[in-house]
């Protein structure tokens, strides 16, 4: 197993995603069922940003 453990540190959020649309969107939907996991409660996608249509 590779773990990584890092130092958690406070960012500013537009550095990380520049857009809300294109970059925070998809990492959001990339990164879902682990924020789910993390966060126990579920969220659902109901956009999916390949097809653009609703799921």
């Amino acid at each position: 197993m590779n773990t990584k453990i890092g130092k958690i540190r406070k960012v500013a959020l537009r550095e990380l995603w520049k857009r809300e649309d294109i970059n925070f969107t998809k990492w959001l939907e990339e990164n879902i069922d682990h924020l789910t996991g993390v966060l126990d409660f579920y969220i659902k996608s109901f956009y999916n940003l390949t097809t653009k249509s609703k799921i």
